[in-house]
């Protein structure tokens, strides 16, 4: 009985190590840079955009920007490696960026929601 224990213990220290792995590699990616945020003018408005180059796909990835009381969004998109969300924001909201959102799902397990600071995107 007690090899029987050991055995199912063991399981399920070996099942939550390869269910946390890509939470861990997400992490490193994230420690090197995966994420750039990065703005430039489309037609008079201007367009923010999110660029992913981690190694641990993302489903469901959204960006979302709120502006004079108004959501603009990018996405749902899956983002590997060099993948992108852009959201276009119409001349005049992007002085009056109140929040920007980043959701997505880690290897579609873990959910991640991220509220990127207006002055850390340079509001």
């Amino acid at each position: 009985m007690r090899i029987l224990e050991l055995f199912i213990f063991a399981s399920g220290l070996l099942l939550t190590a390869i269910a946390a792995a890509p939470l861990y590699d997400f992490v490193a990616d994230v420690n090197e840079g995966a994420f750039q945020l990065d703005y430039y003018e489309r037609g008079g408005g201007l367009v923010v955009r999110l660029e992913y180059s981690g190694s641990v796909e993302l489903s469901g990835a959204r960006l979302t920007i709120t502006a004079n009381g108004q959501s603009y969004q990018g996405g749902p998109e899956d983002l590997g490696p060099g993948g992108y969300i852009e959201v276009e924001l119409p001349p005049g909201a992007a002085e009056s960026v109140e929040e920007i959102v980043f959701e997505a799902r880690i290897a579609g397990l873990y959910r991640l929601r991220l509220d990127i600071g207006v002055e850390a995107a340079g509001g």
